[in-house]
């Protein structure tokens, strides 16, 4: 990323104001604390989403989010030589640490009290709204058809790269556990749930981990999870956020997590949690998540990352297995 454009710095408002680069993004100091400015992949129809999800949040109770400042234009970006650029608010924060006991158990409750206020979103009539098309049903069903099909086509090929050695040795592993998750999915009250979900617009934040839920850095007093980067946020169940929590929990503290019953009873202090409600969770973890997205990655004809580094990111889904599975198993 080249210097920022002095034309987007006028349009925010702040070219008379001390500039500093970090990385790719800027930091502006404004007499109304720091601000981030930095170049975004998302468009303007997504961007709109976001921000009318931040300021409901921030009415609602829950302002500890990265809201975006309004450009001189009064959108919350700016469009300069075919680019986006937005500005949000900025604050010396670190990302959470998923090995910390206390920094997953407020991650939990961040996310529970981010679910109980984030629902029923008033989005304005023209504003394009993001929601999750694709049932879990459809798409676990989906991916075990996808599964077979590589299983069938590598079968009948004479040379065989180490990655597909690796899948087809474990393929039949995980082609039971996606049947077997397509059979608990399918015993729940999921659809029933998600279809409440979709009416009343439930936000699913849809991509967290640890960069994304962020404590006050050092030097400074103790103080709420911020939750950041809303750009696969959409409309959907919110237990689908629960699930990806536990998964990337596991993944980090491996052996030293503390009980899935940890998890739900975090989380149920802050919002209910009924016994529906864990089946579903429980079926969602059942699902191979990991194995199914590393195949699509290497299978795909636009595949970004390299055969060797995914070949690694295999091999270590598959040596953690056991943790994972004996783990979600417990409850």
């Amino acid at each position: 990323m080249g210097e920022l454009s002095p034309v987007v710095i006028k349009q925010f408002g702040v070219e008379d104001m001390k500039i500093t680069r970090d990385k790719a993004n800027y930091i502006c100091e404004t007499p109304d604390g720091p601000r981030l400015i930095y170049k975004t992949s998302d468009e303007s129809a997504r961007i709109i989403f976001q921000h009318e999800i931040k300021e409901y949040l921030n009415g609602a109770g829950f302002s500890q989010t990265d809201r975006y400042v309004l450009s001189e234009t009064g959108e919350p970006y700016v469009f300069i030589g075919g680019e986006y650029f937005v500005m949000t608010h900025c604050a010396n924060l670190r990302d959470s640490n998923f090995n910390n006991p206390d920094d997953i158990a407020g991650a939990i409750k961040a996310i529970a009290k981010f679910h109980q206020c984030a629902r029923n979103v008033p989005f304005k009539e023209d504003t394009e709204v993001f929601r999750q098309t694709v049932s879990l049903n459809e798409h676990y069903r989906k991916q075990s058809s996808e599964l077979e099909a590589v299983r069938k086509r590598l079968n009948r090929q004479a040379r065989l790269s180490d990655f597909d050695v690796l899948f087809i040795k474990n393929a039949g592993h995980y082609s039971g556990l996606i049947k077997d998750a397509v059979f608990a999915i399918e015993k729940t009250d999921y659809i029933e749930k998600r279809g409440k979900a979709l009416n009343e617009n439930h936000i699913c934040h849809n991509a967290l981990k640890e960069e994304c839920l962020l404590l006050p850095g050092p030097g400074q007093e103790e103080g709420d999870f911020y939750l950041t980067q809303f750009s696969e946020a959409a409309v959907d169940l919110q237990l689908n956020d629960v699930a990806r929590l536990v998964r990337r929990y596991v993944q980090r503290a491996g052996q030293e997590a503390k009980p899935l019953g940890f998890i739900f009873e975090t989380y149920e202090r802050t919002a209910p949690l009924t016994q529906s409600d864990i089946g579903i969770v429980k079926a969602m973890l059942a699902y191979p998540h990991a194995f199914v997205k590393i195949m699509n990655l290497f299978y795909s004809k636009k595949r970004s990352w390299t055969p060797n580094a995914l070949i690694n990111r295999m091999q270590s889904v598959v040596s953690e297995r056991e943790v994972y599975e004996r783990y979600i198993a417990a409850v």
